[in-house]
């Protein structure tokens, strides 16, 4: 079932988290994120997504005098195996599943601010991690 997460934050750095309850993925209902255990690991995966996205947003909004009140991301995990046929997809097939992004610049802004934000979002280094891939190499401690 997919994994849906919606973050907000202000020009203050303050923000926050909401989630579509997993049970229920067909849901636009989005509630607070109080703790946590209130979000899948797929959940987390969207939520450091968000996180790191809307903080070199605002920064970048910030150090070049751009009036962004706000920015909210909406992010789907999408499950390989809910996916259509890989010929449906855009781009390529992935085994792991797909997240869509929706991200929404709030403020007196104009049509080339929000442009520029856009083209800023995109080099969230999490988004890099996630589009390049990245090695993990595990080993347990030993006593």
């Amino acid at each position: 079932m997919p994994e849906k997460i919606m973050m907000r934050l202000n020009k203050d750095f303050e923000g926050g988290f909401w989630a579509v309850d997993p049970s229920n993925p067909d849901s636009d209902h989005y509630q607070p994120v109080q703790a946590i255990y209130d979000i899948s690991p797929y959940g987390m995966l969207l939520a450091s997504l968000a996180g790191c996205t809307a903080q070199i947003v605002h920064t970048f909004a910030k150090n070049h005098s751009i009036e962004m009140d706000e920015i909210e991301i909406k992010l789907r995990y999408q499950h390989p195996d809910e996916e259509p046929e890989p010929s449906e997809i855009e781009g390529s097939s992935s085994r792991h599943g797909k997240i869509t992004e929706q991200i929404q610049f709030i403020g007196d802004l104009s049509n080339s601010e929000k442009d520029k934000l856009f083209q800023v979002a995109q080099h969230c280094p999490i988004e890099n991690l996630l589009e390049d891939g990245i090695i993990i190499k595990s080993q347990p401690v030993k006593d």
